[in-house]
């Protein structure tokens, strides 16, 4: 009853006071319920942006989660099968913008859209809006539950909506326009704060039907006028401003106004809401006006326009107490006249289109920045540059309707430079280079700053880098200038900018002299050994400019051992007049590590790291190897020093050191039988106090085999030699290059020549009879060698022993030996060399990939690329080119001769191009050639 008392007979009353042509159906309003249903869940799907093509939501794809804006547009179909659901996220919406929208639910399977919140509430997601682009009467809704949210909207739609349940929104369950004619029964709402279809207020100047059943149209305040009565109208019908925020409205007329304008007389309903001006002038000969109301108090009523000729107008306003725009400098104290950067932060994404952002500074003239900035459609966030013009405070304000202003408050000075004159403050040294920090007052702005560097006399002082980029944001460069001393004196470095202050600092250069230790081979650390003088393998030195320099003063320089049990050094040496540098004498005592400090008046100090340690015996002038025949008499020293052998020269024994000396490790027992000195056995040697070595030393040898010298101190510690060996006076030796090659290499399945020839004490020397020489390759499956050879008399030397093929078999490393069976007493060893059996490969020797078109064939060279490898029989060789039209070969099946390590084939270049020329063998890896052709 309340619904015909307070809305249908007011309406009929109007449509009797209207002209005709224009109808509006009312097919029923009832209210009606219907039972809540569950769904089937499945996989996660989520969807956002724009639909632009045909989809279908099945069952299997939910939920579907919808984030941010979701739209239907440019004519696509969304089709929703029965049993889906669908969850949107916080602040999400669903708009069909241009396009279908077909759902059909059953009763067991409906499709359900709610809440993606665990925490369900009212208000969770956003609307869903059906436009004008929304395909009718294609796009139904049948069977669909609508949970927590903020209700359907229409807008100049029709679709048809078939027992649809729309429960717990934020606001009416439905809201349409005057353009809208939905249809549909079996319609419910439940828990909302408005369980009616909601209808806007104004006139109706098209046919429209109301045709949704289930639940009342309401018409909360104003009126709706059927047909073409009152001239004017506010554009637009719902206005929704903020508290203490204003809003734009604009009053439309049907003709323009006439001479003089007209006034027309504005109110609102109930007072006290909103402010508005009391009269509106419409200008002569101007359809509209606009003009702006201000939220007072939240709530909401109806804004109303009246004029005696053009009837009244009139539109619903809402204050509410609008979401919060956020301002973010990234600065809140910046520089005058540079650019710095900001934002806006939307409470929520900016919806389609973009939310447009008005910014202002307050004093207007205190900054320069945009008029607006535009917040992009799903974003939440936009940036923004501006420049503050004066020296003092200003506030940054942005707005835009539907929200509160955000204000932002920035202090601005001018930038000053400054450098870190702490690190200038003792003088740079001439050629070296002194780092010091640049300093900013504020931040650097948006690109950085770019800061000139200078000094004014650059014939004292020089800055390495004439301009630093300070980067965005940062208000130092931690040691970022550099200045190098060119010259003894003083002057200023300066630091300028565009629009800064500039900063400057006092340098001085001044040649310094500094005292160096200077340690034979460059040492880092000296090492001395305990009762050992070290005499000549250390220096102290005066420096300057980094050069050891003479200078016509004598230095006094004063020395000390750290710890002065661990080393002793005199407590002060003189470099002379004219002279760069002085010995430093240096005596080991007891082991341990220490430190020698030097100074000098008007001199840089230095110091030098001392390891002290145990004395080291260590043999001399002996060879790894002798023959058993071949004398070295008085040869071998014995000398004591430290483990340094660079300075273990420079070292003389401060005390007589007495070794005894010995024979061990001999291989067999009679390859040696004494050490001697001048011809006689001698068992101990002894280093006389002032001295390093005692020399003089040699052994007889006995015998074929090996043993080391032993050295054993007085304290019992042991000294030896590295193995010698003794070899025969007689042997062989390998040789597959005629230079001495000792290593032999061949490509499987080829062969390759190497030879044996015959020494004396290490001397190639032909043999006085004939040999007679038993091969093998130790592992036969990979290589094979003649089983025997022979080496006929007065041959074997350089350049005659027998020439002796070896042949690959398998990939793989093994040795040949080679045993003397005819005079094994003269050559008593197996000799051997190591062999390596390699892949066969194919080159080119002289390889020149760029050839001229010629028309006589040309010959081109191949070989094996292992070392002088052959076959021992012939082989068939292809030839083949990728384009015969450029490159072709003369002979595409060629005999490359047996014991050849090349071959020689002819080739025609056809025309300029280029073309792969393939070189295939049987067991050698194929080769293939780019030739480029030239004109």
């Amino acid at each position: 009853m309340d619904f015909f008392r307070t809305f249908l007979l007011p309406l009929l009353d109007r449509i009797n006071q209207r002209i005709g042509g224009v109808v509006l159906v009312l097919l029923s309003v009832i209210v009606g319920a219907i039972g809540s249903i569950g769904v089937a869940h499945g996989a996660e799907t989520k969807v956002s942006g724009v639909i632009a093509v045909d989809n279908i939501w099945r069952m299997s794809g939910s939920p579907y989660v919808l984030q941010g804006e979701v739209i239907v547009d440019q004519g696509a179909v969304l089709t929703i099968e029965p049993g889906t659901e669908i969850r949107m996220e916080s602040g999400a919406s669903f708009t069909l913008k241009q396009g279908t929208l077909f759902g059909r639910g059953t009763s067991s399977q409906p499709i359900v859209i709610t809440s993606a919140n665990l925490s369900k509430a009212p208000g969770d997601w956003g609307l869903w809006r059906f436009l004008s682009g929304t395909k009718s009467p294609e796009t139904i809704l049948e069977n669909v539950r609508f949970e927590y949210g903020s209700g359907i909207v229409l807008q100049g739609a029709s679709p048809i909506l078939n027992r649809i349940s729309v429960i717990n929104h934020a606001g009416p369950a439905i809201k349409s326009d005057l353009k809208s004619s939905p249809s549909g029964y079996g319609l419910e709402a439940s828990g909302n704060e408005i369980n009616a279809i909601l209808m806007s207020t104004g006139v109706i100047s098209d046919q429209v039907t109301w045709g949704l059943t289930g639940i009342p149209y309401l018409i909360q305040r104003g009126l709706v006028e059927v047909g073409a009565g009152n001239q004017m109208q506010f554009e637009p019908q719902d206005v929704r401003v903020g508290l203490s925020e204003s809003a734009l409205v604009k009053l439309i007329l049907d003709e323009p106004a006439p001479a003089g304008g007209k006034q027309i007389a504005i109110s609102s309903l109930p007072g006290g809401y909103i402010d508005a001006l009391a009269d509106l002038n419409v200008p002569e000969g101007s359809k509209e006006v606009q003009f702006s109301i201000e939220g007072r108090s939240v709530g909401s009523g109806i804004l109303k326009a009246a004029q005696a000729e053009l009837g009244t107008a009139q539109a619903n306003f809402t204050v509410v107490e609008l979401p919060q725009l956020g301002m973010s400098a990234q600065y809140a104290n910046v520089a005058v006249h540079m650019p710095y950067s900001a934002s806006v932060i939307l409470p929520i994404a900016a919806p389609v289109g973009g939310a447009k952002i008005k910014l202002v500074a307050e004093p207007a003239d205190w900054a320069e920045l945009p008029a607006e900035v535009v917040v992009a459609e799903g974003q939440q966030e936009a940036q923004f540059i501006f420049k503050a013009i004066s020296s003092g405070g200003f506030d940054l304000a942005a707005s835009s309707s539907g929200y509160r202003t955000a204000v932002t408050r920035i202090l601005s000075s001018q930038m000053k430079l400054g450098l870190d004159t702490e690190k200038l403050r003792q003088a740079i040294p001439t050629g070296e280079t002194r780092a010091t920090s640049l300093l900013l007052s504020h931040p650097s702005p948006v690109g950085g700053l770019t800061v000139n560097l200078a000094t004014e006399n650059p014939s004292v002082a020089k800055v390495l880098d004439s301009a630093l980029v300070v980067p965005e944001g940062v208000t130092s460069l931690v040691d970022g200038v550099r200045v190098r001393g060119i010259l003894e004196g003083s002057t200023f470095i300066n630091a300028s900018a565009s629009g800064a202050l500039n900063g400057n600092s006092g340098i001085s250069v001044k040649d310094p002299v500094s005292l160096k230790f200077v340690l034979h081979g460059d040492a880092p650390k000296l090492f001395v050994g305990t009762g050992m003088l070290n005499r000549g393998g250390v220096n102290i030195a005066r420096v300057k400019r980094g050069e050891f320099f003479d200078d016509n003063v004598a230095l006094v320089v004063s020395l000390k051992c750290v710890n002065g049990s661990y080393c002793s050094v005199p407590s002060q040496v003189t470099i002379p007049a004219g002279g760069r540098n002085v010995m430093v004498p240096v005596e080991g005592i007891i082991e341990g590590e220490t430190v020698i400090e030097a100074s000098a008046v008007n001199a840089l100090p230095t110091s030098l790291p001392v390891v002290v340690e145990e004395p080291t015996g260590e043999f001399s002038g002996y060879y790894e190897f002798y023959y058993k025949n071949q004398g070295y008499e008085n040869s071998i020293s014995i000398c004591w020093g430290s483990s340094d052998r660079s300075m273990a020269q420079y070292q003389i024994s401060s005390q007589d050191r007495v070794f005894d000396l010995s024979l061990v490790d001999k291989n067999p027992a009679n390859v040696a039988d004494a050490i001697r000195g001048s011809g006689i056995v001698v068992t101990s040697a002894r280093i006389p106090a002032g001295e390093r070595c005692v020399e003089g030393f040699d052994v007889s040898h006995t015998g074929i085999g090996s043993y080391r010298l032993r050295a054993t101190s007085s304290s019992g510690k042991n000294y030896d030699s590295s193995v010698i060996t003794v070899k025969p006076d007689h042997g062989l030796e390998f040789d597959s290059c005629g230079d001495g090659c000792r290593d032999l290499s061949v490509a499987r399945g080829l062969s390759s020549n190497f030879t044996i020839r015959t020494v004396n004490f290490g001397n190639g020397e032909p043999t006085p009879v004939e040999l007679t020489i038993r091969l093998r390759c130790v592992d036969s499956s990979i290589c094979s060698v003649p089983a025997e050879i022979k080496i006929p008399e007065n041959t074997g030397s350089w350049g005659d022993g027998p020439t002796i093929p070896l042949t690959g078999i398998n990939f793989g490393e093994t040795t040949v030996e080679a045993e003397v069976i005819s005079h094994p007493l003269i050559y008593p060893e197996i000799y051997r060399a190591p062999v390596t059996v390699e892949e066969g490969a194919i080159y080119i020797p002289e390889w020149n990939p760029e050839y001229k078109v010629s028309p006589t064939p040309r010959e081109m060279e191949v070989c094996f690329s292992s070392w002088r490898s052959y076959s021992q029989s012939d082989l068939t060789v292809n030839i083949q080119s990728s384009n015969t039209s450029i490159v072709n070969p003369v002979d595409a099946v060629h005999t490359w001769p047996a014991d050849e390590t090349c071959t020689v084939f002819n080739v025609k270049i056809e025309a300029k191009g280029s073309a792969n020329l393939t070189v295939s063998a049987p067991g050698v890896a194929t080769a293939q050639f780019l030739i480029e052709v030239r004109e």
